[in-house]
């Protein structure tokens, strides 16, 4: 039986652990590692403030999405995928949902003019480390949430 209740409120969960690496990843790699100063101020109303809170509400809906998305898709398939255990089956989750994007993004990416390798095979290796630590949350929390119970029949069976 799928628990799309319980699966939802596990990605809502994982959502915000999404939300609490990505983000100080994100504002380190924007202040620190791009050159964007042009660009923010020269075209970004409200200067550096507003970019880096409009770049951490982008983040919140991103996570938000990726963990709700996760969770239901963990609702559905957990009784089919392989493994014991449910941080187990997180993990196999995260890491086949990883591997289609990667495919999907090496894909894109080649259309749109190449790729520099070496740095999409590091972002490919750290993307497949925090597929299995996000997998691992998924099956952590969705044992840790409590099962929807099945609605009671207020009307007693005749005999």
């Amino acid at each position: 039986m799928i628990d799309a209740k319980r699966g939802w409120r596990t990605g809502f969960k994982l959502s915000l652990f999404i939300y609490a690496i990505s983000l100080p990843i994100s504002i380190v790699y924007i202040l620190f590692l791009e050159d964007l100063d042009d660009f923010v101020e020269g075209y970004w109303p409200g200067g550096w403030a507003t970019y880096l809170g409009y770049t951490a509400l982008v983040i919140f809906i991103q996570s938000l999405m990726a963990g709700i998305i996760a969770g239901l898709l963990y609702a559905v398939f957990h009784e089919r995928i392989p493994g014991s255990l449910s941080i187990e089956k997180g993990i196999i989750l995260y890491v086949c949902l990883y591997i289609l994007y990667s495919v999907h993004e090496y894909l894109t990416i080649n259309l749109w003019g190449g790729i520099i390798f070496g740095l999409w095979y590091l972002s490919l290796v750290l993307g497949f480390l925090l597929a299995c630590v996000y997998g691992a949350l998924l099956g952590y929390l969705w044992d840790r949430t409590i099962p929807t119970a099945p609605p009671i029949d207020p009307v007693p069976p005749r005999i």
